[in-house]
């Protein structure tokens, strides 16, 4: 039961982020999200209403050995568990994680809270 409260507050944390991600994106050439946080590619898909032909020409998709898919990236978003890992190639990144997994010394631009107030997704860039 926690967990669905703890989800459905969530929601409307991933509607928020990806909005400002959606205003700031154009200023980056990637974008890394964190798999921790559920499953941030369809909180990106919805939210920005991509166009489902689009993403299914341009999305990496690979399974795992109990037949599920996870996506690696589509256009300039790259999903992993730990976004620090993936490389940048030189590019500027602005990077999205759960707040309690934000590096030290990295510059935080946005902070994004639970209904009940609770840190919850963090917005940054190196």
């Amino acid at each position: 039961l926690e967990f669905r409260r703890v989800l459905f507050r969530s929601q409307y944390t991933y509607k928020e982020a990806v909005q400002y991600l959606n205003a700031h994106k154009d200023s980056y050439q990637r974008i890394h999200i964190a798999d921790t946080l559920e499953r941030g590619y369809i909180y990106t898909l919805f939210y920005q209403k991509y166009d489902p032909r689009k993403f299914r020409e341009q999305a990496k998709i690979r399974g795992n050995d109990f037949g599920f898919m996870h996506i690696d990236s589509y256009d300039k978003f790259y999903f992993t568990y730990k976004v620090e890992d993936l490389p940048t190639n030189g590019q500027k990144t602005l990077y999205l994680s759960s707040s309690k997994d934000v590096p030290v010394g990295v510059k935080v631009l946005k902070k994004f809270h639970l209904v009940n107030g609770d840190e919850y997704i963090t917005i940054y860039t190196r």
